[in-house]
């Protein structure tokens, strides 16, 4: 093992700044680094390089002067990457290169917003998991939820949204349960409201597809542990609290979030849940009630929608298995001021829909846009007078989606990652949608 990490080391002395300057200290030792090395917001700190007691060579960045109040930093030799992971501050994990290219990206995004508007932070598809997969790499979606939470450290955000599939599923249940917390608790920082939009992925269906046991996760498990405290918030409106659908106001604006898994949890006689969430993307009759109810006291209101999977295709097919063309059609239904009745054929009983709904009286309302992760590309199409809009995952994915490819979303880089600030302007009818990392910076949306 040593000897193959010395080969690794010296053929990595030949090569040019591979990854950063710090990459070239490989004797065990200590130096002094600075600016020049690009050291957090290049101040002065000693490199301490070591091995630790499972042989593993590390790097410390440990301040040269504790006054300043400089946080330390470590990381270790990866023998797949063949080079140092990034830098992570010891305590909140966060990799300093990320964060200071959002901290950067906040800043430009600051040139293009106006005063009294409303931005909202989005995250989607952090795809957690507690071991490295070949085809990942890595994905640890608590980092990703920290260093996101820098733009909210800036100030910058009025409310922050993760879309869902927080978790890959691929891990035993007690685990992802575990982290699904941890996550949260990141998530809701104290400084802004959030929302916590549940995936597909989030029942934890991959692990037991490949278990011959029960599910790892019991039912309403996601719900229990992202819901409750998401409910309690004053900012945050809803009607019932057992769907997922919720709603925040803002002027004349007001940003529905519903639930695209929404499946009933019902067991077989082998053991095994008869609707695997993975594959299975849905919504209700008592979630299109609420959801008739809410839209049935939207006056006066801009309406956005947000989701984890956008309901249809630019093609204006069912993007859920069941009822997301039927969504659409409510949606079409309302703009136009219409009364109707909804109902399905040829699904599962568990999927009929039996809702009324009359949308006549509505004065000066309109759905504007959809917001949605799921699809693992960044888009956008109009259907019916509605912007629908996909935003790339946040996870570093072996993605063979063209835009993804385009993006070379290279580990420990800013394109690594992705994130997004939706800024909504009452006064100019208009969406600014911002990404970080692979993401596209601005787009602009008329409404």
């Amino acid at each position: 093992m040593f000897e193959k990490i010395q080969s690794s080391l010296k053929k990595l002395k030949r090569k040019v700044d591979p990854f950063d300057n710090m990459q070239r200290f490989t004797k065990v030792g200590q130096y002094h680094v600075g600016a020049v090395e690009a050291t957090p917001h290049r101040q002065n700190y000693y490199l301490v390089v070591k091995y630790n007691n499972q042989n593993i060579l590390k790097q410390y960045l440990i301040p040269e002067d504790d006054h300043q109040g400089l946080k330390t930093y470590q990381r270790s030799w990866s023998k797949k990457l063949k080079r140092f992971e990034a830098f992570e501050e010891v305590d909140s994990k966060r990799r300093y290169t990320m964060q200071e290219n959002i901290e950067k990206f906040s800043e430009r995004v600051q040139k293009f917003i106006s005063p009294d508007t409303l931005n909202v932070g989005l995250i989607t598809d952090t795809y957690d998991k507690q071991h490295v997969l070949a085809r990942h790499l890595k994905s640890d979606g608590l980092q990703q939820i920290q260093e996101f939470n820098t733009l909210s450290d800036m100030g910058l955000l009025d409310l922050k949204v993760h879309l869902g599939d927080w978790i890959s599923g691929c891990d035993e249940g007690y685990t992802s349960q575990k982290r699904l917390r941890e996550m949260r608790d990141a998530f809701q920082d104290g400084l802004v409201p959030f929302v916590n939009l549940k995936g597909n992925s989030d029942d934890n269906d991959s692990y037991d597809a490949k278990e011959s046991k029960w599910p790892s996760f019991g039912e309403r498990e996601f719900e229990d542990i992202m819901w409750h405290q998401m409910y309690q918030q004053e900012e945050l409106n809803a009607i019932y609290s057992s769907n997922g659908v919720s709603y925040y106001d803002y002027q004349n604006f007001r940003l529905i979030f519903i639930n695209t898994s929404d499946l009933p949890y019902e067991i077989d006689d082998q053991g095994k849940k008869r609707f695997n969430t993975k594959k299975t993307l849905a919504v209700r009759e008592d979630q299109v009630e609420e959801i008739i109810e809410i839209l049935s006291i939207s006056h006066h209101k801009r309406l956005i929608f947000m989701g984890h999977s956008v309901p249809v295709n630019r093609r204006g097919d069912n993007a859920l298995k069941y009822n997301g063309r039927t969504l659409h059609e409510l949606f079409a239904a309302f703009n136009q001021k219409a009364t109707g009745h909804l109902s399905n054929h040829g699904v599962p009983v568990e999927f009929k829909l039996n809702n009324q709904f009359d949308f006549s009286a509505i004065v000066d309302s309109q759905i504007v846009a959809y917001i949605g992760g799921h699809h693992q590309v960044e888009s956008n199409y109009k259907l019916n007078g509605i912007d629908y809009v996909t935003l790339n995952t946040s996870s570093h994915l072996k993605s063979e989606t063209n835009f993804n490819r385009r993006e070379k979303r290279d580990l420990d880089t800013p394109n690594e990652v992705a994130g997004y600030i939706l800024n909504i302007n009452p006064s100019a009818d208009e969406l600014q949608l911002f990404g970080y990392g692979a993401a596209t910076f601005r787009k602009i949306f008329k409404i």
